[in-house]
């Protein structure tokens, strides 16, 4: 199943769903309720303008390719196991990107939410977006997913004419690491039950190819 977002043009109403250096994964189990802080529209996923990435990185954050952040980084989640597995769709496929500037305690504005852009002339209406279906995405036995990140981080502000607006922009070059809520069924997906986190640390860019993620425990 697949989430549905559609943008229209009319009344002010938004309702938004914005929400490895070594490639060592781990899987602990443990709840994931981080929350991101500074962001001025609505959101159910609390991750609307997390900061910690700007100014001088600490020196254990900084990456070693030296290469253009917005080369990205592919991460292929797989199950290499015999049952299948369940992720969480939430307008996007439900995963977390957490910066080492701050001691990968705040969620990264990596999705971009339903809004125009920030530098966009201001019209005379806000758009309203079509709230998202909550849905699970099954990965079989032996199946994989793909996701890319390109470097890009959206921040949620207000424009001159009150609307909910996005700025976004490019991620440092640096050391993150992604978490994936994985579920045993369709419904604790869909009703974000009792998640199992799997978490892999990673550099910005990463340029030798996607990066594995087996979600069995």
């Amino acid at each position: 199943m697949k989430s549905l977002r559609q943008a229209v043009s009319g009344v002010v109403t938004l309702l938004l769903l914005a929400t490895a250096c070594d490639g060592s994964v781990d899987v602990d189990g443990q709840g994931g309720g981080l929350t991101g802080s500074g962001g001025n529209g609505p959101s159910t996923t609390g991750v609307g303008g997390s900061g910690g990435q700007g100014g001088q990185l600490p020196p254990e954050c900084l990456g070693d390719t030296g290469g253009d952040p917005t080369l990205g980084v592919t991460f292929t989640l797989t199950n290499p196991g015999d049952t299948p597995l369940y992720l969480r769709e939430e307008c996007h496929l439900r995963y977390d990107i957490l910066g080492c500037a701050d001691g990968y305690t705040q969620r990264l504005p990596v999705h971009p939410p339903c809004a125009i852009a920030c530098s966009a002339e201001p019209s005379q209406d806000c758009i309203s977006c079509i709230p998202c279906l909550m849905a699970a995405e099954e990965l079989p036995p032996r199946g994989q997913l793909t996701r890319v990140w390109k470097g890009q981080l959206h921040r949620t502000d207000t424009n001159a004419a009150g609307c909910f607006c996005v700025d976004t922009s490019t991620a440092p070059a640096a050391r993150y690491r992604l978490r994936v809520p994985v579920y045993a069924t369709a419904a604790d997906a869909e009703e974000d039950v009792s998640p199992r986190w799997v978490s892999v640390d990673f550099e910005l860019p990463t340029l030798d190819g996607p990066i594995a993620i087996p979600l069995t425990p």
